[in-house]
C-alpha cells in the first residue's frame, strides 16, 4: 500500500506502507512510514511502525532529535509492553510559533500487560521545565525523579522558582482516575503573559494554597488566592485594568469571591461571587461598576455605571439582572471608502463567525437588563449631528436575548453641504419582533427660492433602518423631485412663483387641447421628463471617499436608459451624463461624459459590462398585476424596492397602503391594493401586489373664490 496525501493549508502528510495477515487474530506483517511537515514546523515528524507476530513496534520523533516516543505493544499477556518518551532541550516554537518561551527536558520508561495497562511500573525524570520569557522565567530547581508503581505516579516536592516566583507541587496521580495533590507558593503573573493570547501586559503576585483530589474527571479542589496590585492591559479587548486586588476561596464544590476591586478603564469596579461550576444556577455574583469607559466600536466612546446580578429567577433559572446607567456616549464617523470597506468585512467575515462561535458555548442563562440613558449620547457625523436619550429593555436568554425599548432624539440636526433639517422630532424603535430597529424621524427647514418666496420643507423618514421610506413635503405647490433638486443644486430654472406657474399650466392645457399637436407635445413631454431620482452612495475617485450622490434616470427605449450624476457633497463641482444600453440581460454597452470643474475639462469614456457571476442573489420575488396606468417600475421605485430588498413581515401592510396614496397623489382616488407574502419566517421572500385602479378621478369644475388673480 502507498500512499501520499495532497498538502493542506498547514499539514503535509506522506507515508508508504504495507500490511497484511489477520485482523481478528492480530497476526499481521507488515511495515509503515510517516512524514509530517509544515512550513511552521522546523523539523518533520517522522513515524515508523512494524507488525510481526502478534506485536507492533512503533516510533516518532525528529531528525534533531529533541523529540522521541517509542513502543513496543505485545498482544500476548504474559509478554510486558513499553511505552518510552525522551525530550530533550524541546521548545514549543519549533511546532507552533504561538507558544513560546517554553523549554522541557524530560525521559519516562513505563512496563506493562496489555490487559494491566493501569497497573504498571516505571518512572518519569524531569530535567527540566522553563516556561516565561527572561527575566521573568520560572524553572525547576533540581533534578526530579518521579516514581511509577502500581500505575500510581509519585510527585516528589517539585519546586519552581524565579526572582519573584516560589512554587512547590507534590502528591499523586493515579491511571485509575484518583488524584492527590497539592500546591502552594507565590507566582508572578508576568511569566505566564506568553501563554495568554490577546493580552499585552500583566503584571502582579498571586499567592495560593490549592489541594486537588478526588478523581481526574471530576476533581475536587480546596484552598485559596490571593492576588494584589495586580494590572491586566489589553489593547484588543479594550480592557485597561490596575490596582486589581483578589481574595479568592475555593471549597469543593464552589468558588468563593470574597474580594475583587480594582481600577478598569479609568473606573472602579468591585465584584462578589459565589460560583458553582458543576450547577450555574446555584451560583451568584454581583458586580458594581462606576464611570468605566470603552470603546465597543471603532470611533465609539461611551461611559457608563451600572450594577449586574447573576441569581436565581423567579422561575428557578440562572439570570443576569440589573441596569446599566450610560452617562456619555458619542460615536464619531466620516463616511469613507476605507471604513465602510472595513466595516463590511469585520460584518461578513467576523461578527458573524465570532457570532455563531460563542453561540455554541453560551449557557442557559435569563436576562432582565435595562440600559437607560438621560441623555448625554451623541451621534456626529459628516451627515447627521444628535443628541439622544434611551431606555432599552434586554429579556430573553444569552443564546437568543430579546430587545425593546426606543432611543429618542433631544436634539441635532441631518443634512447635506449647507442644507440641513433641524430634527424636530425622532426615534428609534427596538421591538422583539422585528429583526432591525424601526426608525421615525421628522425634520425642518426653510428654503429660499430664487424668487425671493420662502418654502417651509418638512422631512419624514420611517421604516427598518436598513430601508426607511423618506418623503418631502412643502407648504407650497413644489413636487418631491423639485423640492429634491432644490435642496442638492439650489436651481432656479424648474421654480415659478404659483401664479406665474398657473398662468403656464393653463397655457400647456389649452395646447394640448388641440388634437393635432396633442401627439407631439406627448412626445416631448415623455423626452423631457425625468422618470426616477434618488440619491444613492458612490465612489468620488478624487477624493477616495463614498459621497452621496444625487441620480436622475430616464428610460428613453425599454433597452436604453439615459443616467446624469453629481455629487451632493463635494466642494468642487463634479457631474457625469451617461447613456446604458442593454445589449442583453448580462450585457449592456455604456458611454459616460465626465465633467470636473475643477479642473475644466470634460472626459468621455466607453465601456462594454458583462455580469459573469451576480454581485447579490435574489432575495425577493415580487409579482405585481392589475397596473395599466402607472408601471411596476415606477411603483416599485416609489416603494424603494427591489429584488434584493429585505422586507420584515410587520410592513406588508405598510406596502399596500403606501401603493394606495401613491396612486391618489395621481389622481386615482378609488384605488384599491391588496398585498400577500406567500413564502417567508421573518422576510417575505415570495410577494405579490394585486392592484385595482379603478377611474382617475377628473376635476370637472374650477371655481375661484375671493379676489381675481391679477
Amino acid at each position: 500500500m502507498d500512499s501520499e496525501a495532497s498538502p493542506s493549508r498547514d499539514l503535509r502528510l506522506s507515508g508508504t506502507g504495507t500490511l497484511e495477515g489477520d485482523l481478528d487474530g492480530l497476526d499481521l506483517k507488515g511495515a509503515m512510514h510517516a512524514r509530517v511537515e509544515s512550513e511552521h514546523f522546523s523539523d518533520p515528524l517522522i513515524g515508523e511502525a512494524t507488525f510481526k507476530q502478534h506485536s507492533i513496534a512503533a516510533k516518532l520523533y525528529n531528525p534533531s532529535k529533541t523529540v522521541s516516543l517509542s513502543t513496543q505493544i505485545h498482544a500476548d499477556p504474559k509478554k510486558k509492553s513499553n511505552i518510552a518518551i525522551s525530550v530533550l532541550e524541546f521548545s514549543p516554537a519549533d511546532y507552533d510559533p504561538d507558544f513560546r518561551c517554553a523549554r522541557f527536558s524530560l525521559s519516562s520508561d513505563y512496563n506493562f500487560f496489555i490487559d494491566k495497562f493501569t497497573q504498571g511500573e516505571g518512572n518519569i525524570t524531569l530535567d527540566k521545565i522553563a516556561l516565561g520569557c527572561a527575566p521573568y522565567r520560572v524553572e525547576n530547581k533540581a533534578v526530579s525523579v518521579m516514581p511509577i508503581k502500581d500505575g500510581v505516579l509519585a510527585i516528589r516536592d517539585i519546586q519552581f522558582s524565579s526572582d519573584k516566583t516560589d512554587f512547590r507541587v507534590h502528591g499523586t496521580v493515579s491511571l485509575n482516575d484518583t488524584i492527590e495533590v497539592t500546591a502552594n507558593g507565590s507566582l508572578y503573573l508576568q511569566s505566564l503573559l506568553p501563554f495568554v493570547p490577546d493580552v499585552d501586559d500583566l503584571k502582579g503576585t498571586v499567592e495560593t494554597t490549592l489541594s486537588v483530589h478526588g478523581t481526574l474527571s471530576d476533581p475536587i479542589l480546596d484552598g485559596s488566592a490571593k492576588l494584589r496590585d495586580a494590572e491586566f492591559i489589553s489593547e484588543r479587548l479594550g480592557i485597561d485594568a490596575h490596582s486589581i486586588n483578589l481574595n479568592m476561596a475555593l471549597n469543593k464544590d464552589h468558588i468563593t469571591v470574597e474580594e475583587f476591586t480594582g481600577q478598569v478603564n479609568d473606573g472602579t469596579c468591585t465584584v462578589q461571587a459565589t460560583l458553582t461550576p458543576n450547577a450555574l444556577e446555584h451560583s451568584e455574583i454581583g458586580l458594581s461598576c462606576a464611570n468605566v469607559s470603552f470603546n465597543p466600536l471603532e470611533e465609539t466612546f461611551v461611559v457608563m455605571d451600572g450594577e449586574l446580578a447573576l441569581r436565581t429567577g423567579e422561575l428557578g433559572q440562572p439570570e443576569i439582572s440589573g441596569t446599566i446607567f450610560v452617562t456619555h456616549a458619542e460615536l464619531q464617523k466620516e463616511l469613507s471608502l476605507s471604513t465602510l470597506v472595513e466595516s463590511v468585512a469585520d460584518y461578513l467575515f467576523k461578527s458573524h463567525t465570532t457570532m455563531l462561535r460563542e453561540k455554541e458555548k453560551l449557557p442557559e442563562i435569563d436576562l432582565n437588563i435595562d440600559v437607560e440613558a438621560s441623555r448625554n449620547v451623541f451621534v456626529l457625523t459628516n451627515l447627521l449631528e444628535s443628541e439622544l436619550r434611551a431606555n432599552i429593555y434586554i429579556r430573553g436568554n444569552l443564546d437568543q436575548p430579546r430587545v425593546r425599548g426606543k432611543m429618542d432624539v433631544l436634539s441635532g440636526w441631518f443634512g447635506f453641504r449647507d442644507k440641513r433639517f433641524d430634527i424636530s422630532s425622532g426615534e428609534l424603535r427596538f421591538s422583539p419582533n422585528n429583526p432591525e430597529p424601526r426608525l421615525d424621524i421628522l425634520g425642518e427647514r426653510l428654503l429660499y427660492l430664487p424668487t425671493g418666496e420662502n418654502v417651509f420643507v418638512v422631512l419624514e423618514a420611517s421604516g427598518p433602518v436598513s430601508n426607511p421610506s423618506v418623503q418631502l413635503s412643502s407648504d407650497s405647490q413644489l413636487t418631491e423631485q423639485q423640492l429634491l433638486t432644490l435642496l442638492t443644486t439650489g436651481a432656479s430654472s424648474p421654480y415659478e412663483a404659483p401664479q406665474t406657474r398657473i398662468k403656464r399650466q393653463e397655457a400647456a392645457l389649452a395646447l394640448l387641447s388641440d388634437d393635432n399637436d396633442s401627439e407631439l407635445m406627448q412626445l416631448l413631454s415623455h423626452l423631457t421628463s425625468i422618470d426616477s431620482i434618488f440619491v444613492e452612495p458612490r465612489l468620488d475617485k478624487r477624493t477616495g471617499l463614498i459621497e452621496p450622490t444625487l441620480v436622475a434616470e430616464k428610460e428613453l427605449l425599454s433597452n436604453i436608459l439615459l443616467q446624469g450624476s453629481s455629487f451632493i457633497t463635494s466642494t468642487t463641482p463634479s457631474s457625469q451624463l451617461g447613456l446604458i444600453y442593454n445589449l442583453t440581460s448580462k450585457s449592456r454597452l455604456i458611454g459616460l461624459i465626465d465633467s470636473d470643474a475643477s479642473q475644466d475639462q470634460t472626459s468621455l469614456e466607453a465601456n462594454i459590462a458583462y455580469t459573469f457571476w451576480p454581485y447579490q442573489p435574489q432575495f425577493l420575488d415580487i409579482i405585481i398585476d392589475g397596473n395599466k396606468k402607472i408601471a411596476a417600475k415606477d411603483i416599485l421605485n416609489k416603494l424603494r424596492m427591489n429584488p434584493l430588498t429585505r422586507l420584515p413581515l410587520t410592513d406588508i401592510d405598510r406596502v399596500g397602503s403606501d401603493i394606495e396614496s401613491y396612486y391618489k397623489d395621481q389622481g386615482y382616488l378609488r384605488a384599491q391594493v391588496f398585498v400577500n407574502c406567500h413564502r417567508g419566517a421573518v422576510f417575505c421572500r415570495d410577494l405579490s401586489i394585486r392592484i385595482l385602479e379603478g377611474p382617475p378621478t377628473i376635476v370637472s369644475d374650477i371655481e375661484y373664490m375671493g379676489d381675481a388673480l391679477p
